[in-house]
């Protein structure tokens, strides 16, 4: 799921992702760690093949396609070239805050009140009879 998010953020954003995944195996594990043979047994809590974490490390560009990775079941240091100047690009496709701005339309108010967090409504309670 956090590589399906990490695209999302990049495409959204436009910006690049660093996706680190944690990678950890039974091997990983000390030998008097008590769930370890539930782990072993794989199932619910774990792989057959000994992986716990398989990792899942990329860079994502600001298009949301991977520039490097996704590394799986490996322990392994991604790298790619970054091109910065590809980020203004990418805006001209979806700019959140650029052409979308429009302030003859929309304008943002912030109600600094103080606000009562929860209201319990039922018999006998003030707001009702």
């Amino acid at each position: 799921m956090h590589a399906i998010a990490s695209r999302h953020y990049a495409f959204e954003g436009r910006c690049y992702v660093l996706c680190a995944g944690s990678y950890l195996t039974l091997d990983d594990l000390p030998a008097d760690f008590e769930p370890r043979e539930a782990l072993e047994a794989g199932g619910e809590l774990g792989q057959a093949d000994g992986v716990i974490l398989p990792g899942g490390s990329g860079i994502i560009g600001p298009d949301g396609a991977w520039l490097a990775g996704p590394v799986l079941n490996e322990p392994a240091i991604v790298a790619a070239d970054l091109d910065l100047d590809r980020i203004a690009g990418e805006q001209l496709a979806l700019d959140t805050a650029g052409h979308y701005h429009r302030p003859d339309v929309f304008d943002v108010r912030v109600d600094t009140r103080p606000r009562v967090p929860a209201t319990f409504l039922g018999p006998g309670s003030p707001d009702r009879p």
